[in-house]
C-alpha cells in the first residue's frame, strides 16, 4: 500500500478511491442506511440533466420518456427508505447481470480470453442472482464486492494504462 500511495502521490482521486473501496468493505452498513438518499437523489439530479439537455439543448439520443420515469422511480426510491433497498438490490442485480452479457458477447466476438474477467463475470452473476434472491440481506455483500471492484480496478488500470 506505501508504494502505491508513494507513486500516486499527487493522484488524491486514486488515493480517495482506493480510500472509499477500503470503508465499502469493512463498513457497509452506512452506506446500505444511506443507499436510498444517495442513489435516489443522484439518479433524479441526472434525470433532471439529461432532461434539460434534452429539451432545452435538443441534445440527440436522450429519451425524455427515460429521463421522466427515472425522475419517479428515484423519488420513490427516496420516500420509500427501507423498502427500497428491494428495488435498489432489484435493479442493480438487473444492471450487474447485463452487463454481464455484454461481457459474454465481447468474448464471443473478440476470442480474447482473461481468466481474471472470467472470475469476475463468475462472481458478479453470482452476486446478483443472490441480490434477486434476497436484496435485504445480500445487498451488504454487493456493497462490499463493489469496494473491492473499486480497488481492483484502480490497481489495474494503473499497472495497464491502455485500454482493453
Amino acid at each position: 500500500m506505501k508504494h502505491f500511495l508513494r507513486k500516486n502521490k499527487y493522484d488524491w482521486f486514486s488515493v480517495a478511491c482506493i480510500l472509499l473501496g477500503i470503508v465499502l468493505i469493512l463498513y457497509p452498513q452506512p452506506f446500505v442506511t444511506w443507499l436510498h438518499w444517495l442513489l435516489g437523489v443522484g439518479f433524479f439530479v441526472y434525470s433532471i440533466v439529461q432532461l434539460l439537455r434534452a429539451v432545452i439543448w435538443r441534445k440527440p439520443g436522450i429519451s425524455i420518456g427515460d429521463c421522466l420515469i427515472k425522475a419517479i422511480l428515484s423519488i420513490v426510491i427516496i420516500l420509500q427508505s427501507d423498502e427500497s433497498i428491494a428495488i435498489i438490490g432489484v435493479i442493480w442485480a438487473m444492471q450487474s447481470l447485463d452487463e454481464a452479457a455484454q461481457e459474454i458477447d465481447d468474448f464471443i466476438r473478440t476470442r480474447h480470453f482473461s481468466p481474471l474477467n472470467l472470475i469476475s463475470l463468475v462472481v458478479s452473476v453470482v452476486l446478483s442472482i443472490l441480490l434477486m434472491i434476497d436484496p435485504f440481506e445480500h445487498i451488504r455483500l454487493h456493497i462490499r464486492f463493489v469496494g473491492v471492484e473499486i480497488i481492483t480496478t484502480l490497481i489495474l488500470a494503473r499497472n495497464n494504462p491502455d485500454p482493453v
